[in-house]
């Protein structure tokens, strides 16, 4: 009698639980750098734009219901199923809840950077580029959770989102990556000439590329689990960062005006002189002074004073955009 062949071993998700316990672990922390900057901003900013704080209000709402399941999520896998390994394959309804709120976080957080390319630019088309890509975006991350919600097994659940999920994160590597460079080209053209300003820019855009960067560097990260490993769970390890980079970037961004501010601020840009002797008239080139006795004093003149007027101007745009 021949031998009944044994059935096929589907690939097992219980290596990688691991792995999402400690992304979820990071999450909590970035969630720590979340409230603090969000108490930061509503002390610092009170007199926002009340879109501005809304904007904020919303975003840190969005981003406390999604580590509430986050933690709920680990909850139910590893106590309430505690010695229970068949439910670490059960699909449960807070994955694609998370992945649902994340997908309205970055669509919020992208839309203001939509927003400052606009008033740095004044560009209907790089804006209007950066809105599309933001609203597919937006398609593309929600679409796995809808997906999903229709599986009770996790490995099925993985396969049946990879194709329209790889989409979505190659086009959030696209869109952040755009964003980023759109901002930094904006900036770049704000230049005025004075070496005070242009550091002030050249500092907005190193901080442009840096926040955009991490999302990036987590977005990618997902693109090579989910191409290389796609019935793991590396993909919801590396998911639960990104709703708290995005939050914390924009936060960022926003408190750090004050400084951008202060560091901006008009200053005396005439050299100075001895103030012990008596300036009492200017000569017709502009350049000297003759006192009461009838000595010539030099005074060197660096800018003109509408020249200054120009470049304060910039930065308070620059400051109050960003």
């Amino acid at each position: 009698m021949a031998a009944i062949p044994a059935a096929p071993q589907l690939p097992s998700l219980f290596p990688t639980w691991g792995v999402t316990l400690i992304g979820a672990t990071f999450s909590t922390i970035l969630y720590g750098v979340v409230c603090l900057q969000t108490f930061l901003y509503y002390r610092q900013w009170q007199k926002d734009n009340w879109f501005v704080k809304l904007l904020v209000g919303v975003v840190f709402f969005l981003d406390t219901f999604n580590q509430v399941q986050v933690t709920f999520m680990v909850y139910h896998y590893f106590v309430l199923n505690f010695a229970n390994p068949l439910a670490l394959h059960q699909n449960h309804w807070t994955i694609g809840t998370e992945i649902l709120s994340n997908a309205i976080i970055g669509f919020l957080v992208e839309g203001f950077l939509v927003f400052r390319v606009w008033r740095l630019s004044n560009s209907i088309v790089l804006s209007g580029i950066g809105a599309t890509l933001t609203l597919a975006h937006l398609g593309t991350n929600a679409a796995p959770a809808i997906i999903g919600y229709k599986y009770d097994d996790l490995l099925q659940m993985l396969a049946a989102i990879k194709p329209v999920a790889t989409g979505g994160i190659a086009l959030g590597a696209v869109e952040d990556t755009t964003l980023a460079l759109t901002l930094c080209y904006c900036l770049y053209h704000e230049r005025t000439g004075f070496k005070r300003t242009d550091s002030m820019l050249l500092r907005l855009i190193s901080m442009t590329i840096a926040t955009g960067l991490v999302t990036s560097l987590v977005i990618i990260a997902q693109l090579i689990s989910i191409t290389a490993a796609p019935q793991t769970l590396w993909i919801l390890a590396w998911n639960l960062q990104l709703p708290k980079l995005y939050t914390n970037s924009l936060l960022a961004t926003l408190n750090a005006r004050g400084a951008i501010r202060n560091a901006s601020a008009p200053q005396n840009h005439l050299n100075s002189f001895n103030t012990a002797t008596a300036l009492d008239t200017f000569d017709t080139s502009g350049t000297h002074t003759r006192n009461a006795n009838g000595t010539r004093t030099h005074v060197n003149i660096t800018k003109s004073e509408t020249s200054h007027a120009d470049d304060y101007s910039t930065v308070v745009k620059v400051a109050t955009v960003v």
